[in-house]
């Protein structure tokens, strides 16, 4: 059978206190219902991972970002075999530092059920499930060590 082939770019959300916005899936979600996620997701055919990326977020939290705010922190190719189907995606990071968060700004889509606004610290430390995403636990192993060689 032939790979399936994706790309995903997500976004680290910052402020200039070094908070993040973390997203909780909803239960409807197909992929790891109230996992914590990243704003972003499955890139179009066709469409390019930055340009994906800004039409996820407008989808998702009702928030218009320009592209060139982004900056690319992260990306990894990955395998993952499934019993119908073995995937071999392309992952992106980018991260946009804002002055502050709204909260009362963000309309959240059906893909998730709640956020929240922690400090990247916090979210680092944070008891993820086992059976996490293989995208989410590639960017939570960045960023842990992004953060240990910063100390």
């Amino acid at each position: 059978m032939k790979p399936i082939r994706e790309k995903v770019a997500k976004a680290l959300i910052t402020d200039a206190k070094d908070q993040m916005l973390i997203l909780f899936r909803s239960g409807t979600h197909p992929r790891f219902a109230h996992h914590p996620d990243l704003p972003g997701g499955i890139v179009e055919d066709g469409e390019e991972p930055l340009a994906g990326l800004v039409r996820e977020i407008r989808e998702e939290l009702n928030v218009d970002v320009p592209p060139q705010k982004f900056a690319k922190i992260y990306q990894k190719s990955r395998e993952t075999d499934y019993p119908h189907a073995k995937y071999i995606t392309a992952d992106a990071l980018y991260q946009v530092k804002i002055p502050e968060f709204h909260p009362d700004k963000i309309r959240l889509s059906w893909e998730h059920e709640k956020f929240q606004i922690l400090p990247l610290r916090d979210f680092l430390r944070m008891d993820f499930p086992e059976n996490m995403d293989g995208y989410m636990r590639g960017v939570i192993e960045f960023l842990r060590e992004r953060e240990n060689s910063a100390k």
